[in-house]
């Protein structure tokens, strides 16, 4: 369990950020104004900051951003399966996943600046290497094949 003195703004846990001390004590607690990753605020007692990994969003481990039929969110999950599903027919031993890939919104982020569009599909430049930013780009669908 972290305890108050170790906790400072900008911290993290799970998918909350620490952005502030919002009371000094309840039942004997500080009290942490947190911001989740989906964007929501949330007050967080320090006990609790090890095992509360987000707002609430957060279901069954899958952070519910209600963007689970979305083609992106489709990609995303299909780049997971071939890098971290030992049981997915297309997971192969050489494929590996940037740790900041592991969340869908810094996907969706990373995705949405690089010029992912629907006409586009996913394409790493050394077949090899894994799926992260510095080896992956967007291209027409046409020129994938």
């Amino acid at each position: 369990m972290p305890t108050s003195s170790k906790i400072a703004p900008g911290q993290q846990f799970g998918t909350l950020t620490v952005m502030r001390l919002e009371a000094y004590k309840l039942n004997g607690y500080r009290v942490w104004a947190c911001q989740c990753a989906c964007g929501k605020p949330v007050t967080v007692r320090s006990n609790a900051l090890k095992s509360q990994k987000s707002c609430g969003c957060r279901q069954m481990g899958v952070l519910k951003h209600g963007e689970s039929l979305t083609r992106l969110h489709n990609i995303w999950h299909g780049i997971k399966q071939r890098c971290e599903n030992t049981y997915s027919d297309a997971w192969q031993a050489h494929n590996s996943l940037a740790p900041e890939w592991r969340e869908y919104l810094k996907f969706k982020k990373w995705a949405l600046k690089t010029g992912y569009a629907d006409d586009k599909q996913i394409k790493r430049v050394v077949t090899k290497d894994g799926f992260n930013s510095a080896n992956c780009l967007w291209v027409n669908t046409a020129k994938r094949l």
